[in-house]
């Protein structure tokens, strides 16, 4: 199972519990959020909109790239997801959203793609791209290419 699947199947339950709190019961909790759109996948009726025409950068692009590629990396062969990964001391302190992890522990890949994909977890991140290219600079010269297809792919819509 891909990251895109199982980031597609966190969203689904997200999803699932939003809806069991009803409707008016969702609207009542507190949104902090700049924008954001609720709609019912099966009928396309809008349940819940928020500025959402507003025009929103990517929280971490960053992020989504870095799983891109961690998914390119496990449909390769090149790692699985269930590999351990030990944390280096520069992951360990890396600031921002975190996972908290500590240097010289061993993490399952697929639990720091998850911490990168829900809480965008710079540390966890930062292990990943260590794990599959052995180092953070090789990681992003390898995402370079990647983002500038995107751009090119973007124009031309």
């Amino acid at each position: 199972m891909t990251i895109a699947n199982r980031i597609c199947g966190f969203c689904v339950i997200l999803m699932t519990l939003l809806f069991s709190l009803h409707v008016p019961d969702a609207l009542a909790l507190k949104l902090t959020a700049h924008s954001a759109i609720l709609m019912d996948m099966t009928s396309g009726r809008i349940l819940y909109s928020h500025n959402a025409d507003d025009t929103v950068q990517p929280a971490s692009i960053t992020k989504i790239l870095s799983l891109y590629l961690a998914d390119e990396a496990i449909r390769e062969g090149r790692v699985r997801s269930g590999d351990p990964v030990k944390v280096s001391r520069q992951a360990g302190r890396t600031g921002g959203s975190k996972m908290y992890l500590q240097a010289g522990t061993e993490i399952p890949l697929e639990e720091l793609l998850k911490g990168m994909a829900v809480v965008s977890a710079n540390d966890a991140s930062v292990a990943v791209a260590e794990y599959i290219d052995g180092n953070v600079d090789l990681f992003v010269e390898r995402m370079k290419p990647k983002s500038q297809r995107a751009r090119h792919d973007q124009q031309l819509f």
